[in-house]
């Protein structure tokens, strides 16, 4: 289906999001100017279903790029964010859905109509940086602990370290990472971060992990 792209709630919307990029990452609304609870639990899961039909990816094993058949779609795609936009209009109900796959490196966000259960409008932009969700956070700790030289790594912890992970990507068309979903990986302790140990990355897309020289 082709869909007219058109600069009026969804550009809104996305320049709300855009903005929101710089709070904290962990609530779907934080820094919106639109509260999450405008959009019920049924409203929230109704719009998932009308953007992504062959339903986003929930489970970390299913991102792994082997994996085709944890999946019903041979794309990777995850959501990363539902807002509700144009809740003062009392009878329009409307939401954008922002998600990210992997093959192509795609942010996409689809306006929904939830009265009338069709997709308004589309946007896709490449390398576009969609925020982190918790199904890639636990993929992303699953590569690292499969990955021998971060065991050898964290073993003296004792199971006491945790990971934060920090998207990051490259505009080098000639570096490897590029158009690639890649976190930086923070090892914390509790008594803080570790910092003579290798740089660490992921390559979220390729199910890489990239360890380097001790900065």
């Amino acid at each position: 289906m082709t869909l007219s792209l058109r600069t009026g709630t969804l550009g809104l919307a996305l320049t709300l999001g855009i903005l929101a990029s710089a709070s904290a990452q962990d609530h779907p609304a934080a820094g919106l100017s639109i509260p999450q609870s405008s959009l019920t639990p049924a409203e929230h899961a109704r719009a998932i279903a009308l953007a992504e039909p062959q339903a986003a990816i929930s489970n970390a094993s299913a991102l792994h790029p082997d994996n085709v058949s944890a999946r019903n779609s041979p794309n990777r795609v995850v959501v990363t964010n539902v807002q509700a936009v144009g809740v003062d209009k009392v009878n329009e109900r409307l939401a954008v859905v922002t998600s990210y796959q992997y093959e192509g490196n795609l942010t996409i966000n689809r306006l929904v109509d939830l009265n009338s259960g069709r997709v308004v409008e589309e946007d896709r932009l490449q390398n576009g940086g969609a925020r982190f969700t918790n199904v890639e956070h636990q993929y992303a700790r699953e590569l690292l602990m499969r990955d021998e030289r971060v065991r050898r790594l964290i073993e003296p912890l004792q199971g006491r370290e945790t990971f934060n992970f920090l998207l990051t990507s490259t505009p080098d068309q000639n570096n490897p990472m590029f158009g690639k979903r890649v976190v930086n990986v923070l090892i914390g302790t509790p008594e803080g971060y570790l910092t003579e140990v290798p740089r660490i990355s992921i390559n979220l897309t390729d199910a890489t992990v990239v360890v380097g020289p001790t900065p």
